[in-house]
C-alpha cells in the first residue's frame, strides 16, 4: 500500500530523491524524546545520504555517543523546552561536553 510506504524509511527516501534531494539533515523530534530508532532506520536506509543529530539525556555513557555516530549521528540535539537556566553550568553539563 502506497500510503505505508510513504510512512517509511524507504518512502522518505525515495520521496527525497525524487524530489531531487541527495542529501539530508534529520533532527530528532521533541516528540520522540531520547528514542532515536526511527531516524536511525531512515538513516540505514538511505546509504548515507541522510544524517541526523540525535537526542541523548546528558548523562548518556560515551558508549552511546560512539554507537550513534558509526550510525550516521553527526550531532547531538539539545530540548530548551524545559530549560534549565543554570543547565550550562551543571556537572552533567561539564561532563557531556567533555
Amino acid at each position: 500500500d502506497k500510503t505505508n510506504l510513504a510512512a517509511s524509511p524507504a518512502g522518505l527516501v525515495a520521496t527525497l530523491a525524487k524530489n531531487g534531494i541527495t542529501h539530508c539533515l534529520l533532527i530528532q523530534p521533541g516528540a520522540y524524546a531520547f528514542d532515536n530508532r526511527a531516524m536511525l532506520d531512515v538513516i540505514a536506509v538511505s546509504k548515507g545520504t541522510v544524517k541526523a543529530l540525535a537526542a541523548l539525556p546528558l548523562d548518556a555513557p560515551d558508549e552511546d555517543f560512539i554507537d550513534l555516530k558509526s550510525r550516521g549521528v553527526v550531532g547531538v540535539r539539545l530540548s530548551l523546552i524545559t530549560f534549565d537556566p543554570h543547565l550550562f553550568e551543571s556537572d552533567k553539563m561539564g561532563a557531556f561536553l567533555r
